[in-house]
Order: structure tokens, then C-alpha cells, then sequence
């Protein structure tokens, strides 16, 4: 598979060099569209952060922030210009075994 739809507004999608991590945020005032690229490298890190009970990761730009505490995952989008605002998307249940399972089949190429 190509596509994950983990959640309404965030897909992970395989791409040449690993994966992109699409997020669309909305909010009252607006949204914001994040698209943080992820090598191969990077994908095996996260995932082997995420087989863990209680972890995190970051990417080295960091404008993605993984964590995992007590079957929660909570990612963190970071923009990277002014104004520098963040969105959080917390995963729960089912929305946290199709990202983990998104991450492991991207990783594995």
C-alpha cells in the first residue's frame, strides 16, 4: 500500500526516498497544512521508538515530534517559520495500530 489514512486530516503516503507525513489542522480562525518528509532511516527510529512502552522521537529539523505514553500516540507538528506554531494530533485505540502498522510497512520499503 501506498497510502494510510490514520485519522481525518493525516495520511502517511511512501515516497521515493522514505515517506511524507501529511497533516491538514483546522481550527476556528483557519487551518494549516504540514508535510514533513521522512527518510527510511528516519522511519526505522521512529519505529523503534514507538515498539516501546512509554517513548519518543524527534526528526532532526524538528518540525515532527512522536510520543508514546500509556497507548497514546501524540504527534507534534512544528512549523518552521514565523510564527512557529504547533498542532498536536493525539492517536487512541485502532488510530494508534494504523499508524505504528503505516510506519513499520514504510520503513520496511
Amino acid at each position: 500500500m501506498d497510502s494510510f489514512d490514520i485519522t481525518p486530516g493525516l495520511t502517511l503516503e511512501k515516497h521515493l526516498l522514505g515517506a511524507m507525513v501529511n497533516y491538514i489542522a483546522f481550527s476556528g480562525q483557519g487551518g494549516d497544512a504540514f508535510h514533513v518528509g521522512l527518510s527510511v532511516k528516519s522511519l526505522k527510529a521512529c519505529l523503534k521508538a514507538l515498539t516501546r512502552h512509554t517513548a519518543s522521537w524527534e526528526c532532526s529539523d524538528g518540525s515532527l515530534r512522536v510520543a508514546k505514553r500509556e497507548g497514546e500516540v501524540t504527534l507534534v507538528f512544528k512549523m518552521q517559520g514565523p510564527s512557529h506554531e504547533s498542532w498536536d494530533v493525539v492517536l487512541k485505540g485502532g488510530e494508534v495500530a494504523k499508524f505504528e502498522e503505516a510506519v513499520a510497512q514504510l520503513a520496511a520499503g
